[in-house]
């Protein structure tokens, strides 16, 4: 959609979901040799039985309708989707900081026989752009380990002790969104001297950043390993 010209506002901005989705619906012609464009089909042709018909500007109103008549059916919840689709397994993608309460209540469930299991996704570890941003994000790493991260070693012990809770829920996968495998050679001292000054509210420079995640990728790919 951004390539295509649509404003921010209609992708993640405050535009209301039926506006989002005209937006959507005009940029969909463009999408041909991207999957989006037969995702997009797919999802209308198997379970909302939309047909013969692309969507486009010109047709998105009355798809829209149609879909909108289709979800107030009573049996057109996610979990009869899921059922429906003969999904065994589900696995959400979960930042380390997130309680997995629904996981919990949805292991204890016996009336839903999908199993819905966490998946271990540390993206906003790798996210040191904004030093606030991310001190915010170790802040809740902290409270969730109730231990002090305020050195290298703290970090990778928080991100292991959730790593454990995960595996105790079922947790057999782990996810990153990455630009590319990050690498470079980097020092201890070094990697130490970049999280003191990321936790003192200090910008990173690019080379840095780039350390840094080559480190904690390799952290986290030796405890995925055991």
């Amino acid at each position: 959609m951004r390539a295509n010209g649509v404003d921010e506002r209609y992708i993640t901005g405050e535009a209301n979901p039926h506006e989002k989705f005209l937006a959507w619906a005009s940029t969909v012609p463009s999408t041909i040799r991207n999957p989006l464009f037969h995702w997009t089909h797919m999802e209308l042709k198997v379970y909302f039985h939309i047909e013969n018909r692309l969507l486009c500007s010109h047709t998105a109103e009355e798809i829209y309708a149609e879909c909108s008549s289709v979800l107030q059916q009573e049996d057109f919840t996610p979990r009869e989707l899921l059922r429906r689709a003969s999904v065994a397994v589900l696995c959400t993608t979960d930042d380390p900081t997130d309680s997995l309460e629904a996981h919990r209540s949805l292991a204890e469930d016996s009336s839903f026989d999908v199993r819905v299991l966490p998946t271990f996704r540390p993206d906003r570890a790798f996210q040191i752009e904004d030093p606030t941003w991310y001190n915010q994000w170790v802040d809740r790493l902290e409270e969730r380990t109730d231990t002090n991260v305020t050195r290298t070693s703290d970090l990778i012990s928080a991100l292991r002790k959730r790593q454990e809770v995960f595996h105790r829920a079922g947790c057999r996968s782990s996810d990153h969104g990455i630009e590319y495998p990050y690498s470079g050679e980097y020092s201890s001292r070094e990697i130490d001297r970049i999280f003191d000054e990321l936790r003192c509210g200090k910008a990173v420079l690019p080379d840095g950043a780039l350390r840094f995640r080559a480190f904690l990728l390799r952290e986290c790919a030796l405890m995925y390993y055991e």
